[in-house]
């Protein structure tokens, strides 16, 4: 029972059995099936396990995403046939006897589910790229006869865009949830059933994938697909003998730390609240507070005089540069045209570096921090911009490799190779760089300007690219994975 202890293991056989789906009278529970040879097949336990009884055979047609009629009597699976898409099948609970309902374009069908009154299947549709990792997607609806046959042509619904790894029905009947995965985020949208009006996103559902909605208790229940747990560790660069400690943690992710220009806080992005934003705590690791609402964010970044972060955040599809005060209110969006990332200051405050794609490949633009028209810097590529400490060099990388110009991107210099190419690998002091290697990628190591030679700082299996140095150099933020991936089920009360 929900709640009352320990997982109840009802299948025990070596297949591997996956997309479970509850009969509406409570009484089975379906699943897929696929054996060690390579066959699918659906099949039905008790709630409480006992007898397995096999529904349906579907040879090595790859199977996938189980739902019932709302009567019991079928279930619709989604089935690739040898050298055709992905199609919505319609199996009998009773005698196995399959019949094909939709036929698939692209990649196909992947996902369904039937409507309240049963007149209706929505499906979400994959139109390019795989089902592991998704594309362009789209939202169709057909109409149903009574013996679940189509009734008429496929309707188009407006969605987002994206693969859709999941969606339902509301209660009513009226409106379909989806989730939607486009570049990389996941979030929960509500459309109506009719196609009228535009999707609108909800405020919760970050990450989710698979999802439903109870009829009788308006609860909407999803599944969060949980990263590996990421999390912040300090090097005492003051003291050698000293190993690392993790420092700012959760069962969630903790990465990009940026300390306060007066290192008394720390900004960094975290998962712990269900989606990604930013953060900031005390430079102890205490007393931390979520400074962001807006999933995903990602690359803070202080100002000189530490009252604002910038930070870049998806907007629509495209990922844009925001700023916040540091204690937090109202967010102002800088950028508006083509996707901008990994934003910086310059020491004097007056811009904003960050680099953008609208040139066609990644730049260096800048543009000023109180708004107004981006200018580019860079014309031979560029990520991860950087001011020196004189306010007379800039720093960026591209291709594996960091690179300096002046602040109007004359006179480029190539500095240093083997250097990963990510938010936070490297970061610039007065008298070298800190930088996560290409080769090993276990090492973050030290550029010494002035003999052009490189040092080992810390080594670890697990690291990830984020990393920072305190104000005072005395230590190395960085963060590594300390635990597998997994997920979790979310539950939404009262949701209407």
């Amino acid at each position: 029972m929900i709640g009352s202890g320990r997982p109840l293991r009802i299948t025990s056989d070596p297949a591997s059995d996956r997309f479970p789906a509850w009969s509406p009278d409570g009484k089975s529970i379906a699943f897929v099936r696929r054996s060690g040879d390579g066959e699918y097949s659906i099949w039905s336990v008790p709630p409480l396990g006992g007898g397995e009884r096999q529904v349906a055979l579907l040879g090595t047609n790859q199977a996938m995403n189980l739902t019932w009629t709302p009567d019991g009597r079928r279930l619709v699976v989604s089935v690739a046939e040898a050298g055709k898409a992905f199609g919505l099948f319609v199996v009998s609970a009773d005698s196995g006897e399959k019949r094909r309902l939709t036929s698939g374009k692209g990649v196909g069908d992947t996902v369904a589910a039937i409507s309240p009154d049963s007149r209706t299947v929505a499906f979400g549709r994959l139109v390019n790229g795989t089902v592991a990792t998704g594309a362009t997607g789209e939202l169709y609806t057909l109409a149903l006869t009574p013996d679940f046959q189509p009734a008429g042509e496929l309707k188009r619904l407006p969605s987002s865009g994206g693969r859709i790894p999941g969606l339902a029905w509301t209660g009513d009947g009226r409106e379909i949830v989806i989730s939607s995965e486009q570049n990389g985020s996941i979030a929960l949208w509500r459309i109506a059933a009719s196609g009228s009006g535009k999707p609108v996103r909800l405020t919760v559902g970050a990450n989710a994938r698979s999802l439903a909605i109870s009829p009788r208790s308006n609860r909407l229940v999803y599944e969060v697909r949980i990263p590996s747990d990421v999390n912040i560790w300090r090097l005492d660069l003051s003291d050698a003998a000293r190993p690392p400690t993790v420092f700012i943690a959760s069962t969630r992710l903790e990465a990009s730390p940026q300390y306060s220009p007066d290192g008394r806080k720390i900004a960094f992005r975290s998962s712990r609240s269900g989606g990604d934003e930013i953060w900031v705590c005390d430079a102890d690791g205490t007393n931390a507070t979520q400074l962001t609402n807006r999933n995903p964010s990602g690359s803070p970044q202080w100002s000189p005089d530490g009252r604002r972060i910038a930070f870049d955040s998806q907007e629509n599809s495209t990922w844009q540069i925001f700023m916040i005060a540091a204690q937090g209110g109202q967010q102002q969006q800088l950028t508006f045209d083509g996707s901008n990332t990994r934003p910086n200051w310059s020491r004097d405050g007056a811009w904003i570096y960050f680099a953008s794609n609208r040139s066609g490949r990644s730049e260096v633009w800048r543009a000023p921090a109180g708004g107004g028209n981006a200018v580019q810097i860079t014309r031979t590529g560029g990520n991860n911009p950087a001011e020196s400490e004189d306010d007379k060099i800039l720093y960026y990388d591209f291709e594996n490799a960091i690179r300096k110009a002046g602040l109007d991107g004359s006179g480029e210099i190539r500095v240093m190779d083997g250097v990963i190419s990510s938010y936070g690998a490297w970061s610039v002091r007065p008298d070298g760089i800190f930088y996560r290697a290409l080769k090993p990628s276990t090492e973050i190591r030290f550029f010494q300007f002035a003999s052009g030679t490189s040092r080992l700082v810390l080594k670890s299996d697990t690291l990830t690219s984020s990393h920072t140095i305190s104000p005072d150099g005395r230590y190395l933020l960085y963060s590594q994975i300390d635990g597998l991936p997994g997920s979790d089920l979310m539950l939404v009360e009262n949701f209407h």
